[in-house]
């Protein structure tokens, strides 16, 4: 090769036509461009055309091997210095340079920092998915450092290529060499950037990774040189700097949805650009905000699937693209986009082709996980035929590599946790499907996470409770899909183990509404079930009403149960229901009925070794006599209760008792030990993440201000406890209605209507950790012990 000219681009795209055989029109439409673009590109009126059009007229004329590498160089701008012996800057050409980069300006930013200064490394390797955006982002990077190597930014596209050793003539061609039949290529090649200060950038890697010596090579013996490669998984070369590129911050799922702030998500705003493109008149607005927020969701901010999906907003509405989001995918992105990526499957597929048979079946088989996973589960679950759980962990890494599989550290024993972006593991699924392994992988599936479940079980009344509540939120979405997977099985009793196994979980961290429907569709789909089995899943119903304020439901649940119980002699289940009982007797007013029903339940409890179920009881109790202001028995059975807690190591019901405990207080006018008490509890309530009796609490040192003369102190805290509730789903309404009335509109009066209500929307607004700062402030607590 030599630094001579080369073939007028137009030129020869006619000649190849020509000899092709075919007119422009032929030409235009089987490389997917409008006649009118062959015409200008022959004419010399576009003289830099994108990677994905040189790659889609290639395939249209049947070119391959040398031919299809020369073809596809792209041509040199005009001012290049190629015959002066300076490499060509093509960086105004690079993929994407035609539209702004969203989201990723500070990325960018960071990046060219570590390209351009010392120590960066040489070598820059952008991994990630297909579809995340490394091609849009490697453009935009050789863009801002056109300036900052002295002989330009050369960017090469490798995609079309199948032959890794045509690679380094793919780089010598695009830095403006020719063939010498005498001398290798690469040999050339080094000599000719061994001088150079220059930014090579390699797009689309993956499928080439036997050249990489060859890459690293050049390296070595070309010290201005440096390099920035694409590639859904490393190089594995020495030297070599890996950047994940990741998806596109979407809105946090249960934060207002209001537009200012949905907008501000860049997957959002890359959705709206798009859509913008297709609708001139498109808008984020309050009526379609949700739908949109939910479909960058659904996305996992992945660009290509924004953009495919943006692409439909005009014939569909945000509506229908929301409801057909998953068949939107399958259709046609942009047509100048290079074939593999103009649809979403397209890009998957490339990935997917890319993996030995064993990767594939694993990549499958994985797609029954929702939500993330770890390694004990993925080889449970996965393990089988080729897939040994050596094999597993051998596929689940090269899994990573592709790119296919993140990983994510966590506390805990597991250390690492693993996980799909959503419309990868949509992907995965319908290739499990196809391969009709799907039933035997989600009944693996459903068996791991009810065992889980039992065994964690019995740790929620433990001194490890927090931890094991954390190990339980992780794998929410895996718990849902073994009950919708279980629900399906009437002929045993799994879905109603696992609903009830859950119901701890489900009380303390708020998911009343979806726990109740959980309970109630395994109840209907297990109708033979055990009845101590059914009995637990009425009374897990029964609390959840209570705390929903459905008090009708709750004591029909808990009269079953007590059947139930009855039936099966079983005296925690008797204990339990009526328990239950006397706590719906105390919502109804019936105090002495409850005092009768919280005594029985106290006395069953003491004939077990139960110490929560007994430490509730008399939680339930003190609390009934509260209600009656007999203050001196509630103390004694809460401290009683509170000394059991703690020996069990049960910081819930240890948080639950020093409420109680709190309102003693405060009723007998003992305000500060009343705010270190409900300030006790609170602190613990968070740590769990308990937000039903952490309002409880809020109400109480809303109180305790009010009395101390803090009026807009106390409407914060209000309003904060009511928020908490609605987030939940629970009800708002206290035991005590007309004295909280009373006390809320005594603070109305101090403060004047308006400033009330805006102290009680600044409270409503307030994160959660906002409000346990401003409710322990000036407080001295404990703690947990």
């Amino acid at each position: 090769m030599s630094l001579s000219g080369v073939e007028a681009f137009g030129a020869r795209l006619r000649r190849l036509r020509h000899a092709a055989g075919l007119t422009q029109e032929l030409l235009a439409h089987s490389a997917g461009l409008s006649t009118n673009a062959v015409s200008q590109l022959e004419r010399g009126l576009r003289r830099h055309p994108y990677p994905h059009t040189l790659g889609a007229l290639a395939d249209a004329l049947g070119l391959d091997g040398a031919e299809r590498a020369a073809f596809v160089a792209r041509p040199a701008p005009p001012d290049s210095s190629a015959g002066s012996g300076s490499s060509s800057t093509l960086a105004d050409g690079s993929p994407g340079a035609d539209t702004s980069l969203i989201g990723r300006d500070d990325e960018a930013k960071s990046l060219v920092s570590r390209l351009t200064g010392v120590a960066g490394g040489r070598l820059l390797t952008l991994t990630g998915p297909g579809g995340v955006g490394k091609t849009r982002l490697a453009g935009d990077l050789a863009a801002r450092m056109r300036s900052a190597f002295a002989d330009g930014v050369v960017f090469v596209p490798l995609a079309s290529l199948t032959d890794p050793s045509l690679v380094v003539p793919t780089i010598a061609r695009a830095v403006g060499l020719r063939e010498e039949a005498q001398t290798h290529p690469g040999e050339l090649l080094s000599e000719h950037l061994r001088d150079k200060s220059l930014l090579l950038v390699l797009d689309n890697c993956e499928h080439l990774l036997a050249a990489a010596p060859r890459i690293a090579e050049l390296l070595s013996v070309c010290p201005g040189l440096r390099i920035l490669a694409t590639s859904r998984s490393r190089l594995g070369v020495r030297g070599e700097r890996a950047y994940p590129v990741e998806p596109l911050a979407v809105p946090e799922a249960g934060a207002a949805t209001d537009v200012d702030r949905v907008s501000n998500a860049p997957a959002v705003q890359l959705f709206l650009a798009r859509a913008q493109d297709a609708d001139p008149e498109f808008a984020l607005t309050p009526d379609n905000v949700e739908e949109i927020a939910e479909i960058s969701r659904r996305l996992s901010g992945l660009p290509l699937a924004l953009e495919v999906a943006a692409a439909r907003v005009r014939f569909l509405g945000s509506t229908q693209l929301l409801a057909r989001l998953d068949e939107v995918m399958g259709l046609r992105g942009a047509r100048d986009l290079p074939e593999r990526q103009r649809t979403l499957r397209a890009t998957l597929d490339w990935s997917h082709d890319l993996l030995s048979s064993a990767e594939q079946v694993l990549f499958h088989r994985l797609a029954v996980f929702a939500g993330g996973f770890d390694l004990e589960a993925a080889e449970a679950v996965s393990a089988g035929g080729v897939l040994t759980p050596d094999v597993v962990l051998a596929s689940l890494e090269n899994l990573w590599e592709q790119a296919l599989v993140r990983t994510a550290a966590v506390s805990g024993p597991a250390g690492v946790r693993y996980g799909m972006l959503e419309p990868v593991r949509q992907y995965a699924l319908e290739r499990l499907a196809d391969s009709g392994e799907e039933d035997g992988a989600r009944a693996r599936h459903a068996a791991w996470y009810l065992t889980l479940a039992e065994r964690v079980e019995p740790e929620l009344s433990g001194s490890e409770q927090t931890g094991w509540l954390e190990v339980l939120e992780a794998e929410h979405g895996n718990f849902r899909a073994a009950l919708a997977q279980t629900l399906r099985r009437t002929e045993d009793d799994t879905a109603l183990r696992l609903a009830v196994a859950l119901r701890l979980f489900w009380y303390v961290r708020g998911h009343l509404q979806e726990g109740r429907r959980w309970l109630q569709e395994a109840l209907t789909a297990c109708p033979s079930a055990a009845p101590p089995l059914r009995g637990a899943a009425l009374e897990a119903l029964g609390h959840i009403a209570v705390k929903q304020g459905d008090i009708a439901a709750a004591e029909s649940s808990y009269a079953q149960a007590l059947a139930l119980a009855r039936t099966s002699a079983s005296t925690p289940a008797t204990a339990a229901a009526t328990g239950g009982l006397a706590v719906v007797a105390l919502w109804t007013g019936a105090h002495e009925r409850a005092t009768q029903l919280s005594r029985q339940s106290i006395a069953l409890w003491r004939q077990t070794d139960n110490a929560s179920g007994l430490a509730s009881a008399l939680n339930a109790a003190g609390l009934v006599e509260i209600q009656r202001g007999r203050h001196r028995d509630a103390i004694v059975l809460l401290e009683e209760g509170l000394a059991v807690s703690k020996a069990a190591g049960d910081q819930g019901l240890t948080a639950a008792h020093l409420n109680k405990l709190g309102w003693c207080s405060l009723e007998d006018g003992h305000l500060d030990q009343a705010a270190r008490s409900f300030g006790d509890a609170l602190a613990r309530f968070a740590r769990l993440g308990e937000q039903w009796l952490a309002a409880d609490c809020l109400d109480g040192l809303a109180r305790v201000s009010l009395a101390q003369g803090r009026p807009t102190r106390a409407a914060r805290l209000w309003g904060a406890a009511d928020a908490q509730c609605v987030v939940i789903g629970a009800t708002t309404l206290p035991l005590d209605p007309s004295v909280y009335e009373c006390l809320t509109s005594r603070a109305r009066d101090e403060m004047g209507e308006d400033a009330f209500a805006e102290a009680w929307a600044q409270g409503a607004a307030l994160s959660p950790d906002r409000v346990l700062g401003e409710a322990l402030a000036g407080i001295a607590i404990e703690g947990a012990e």
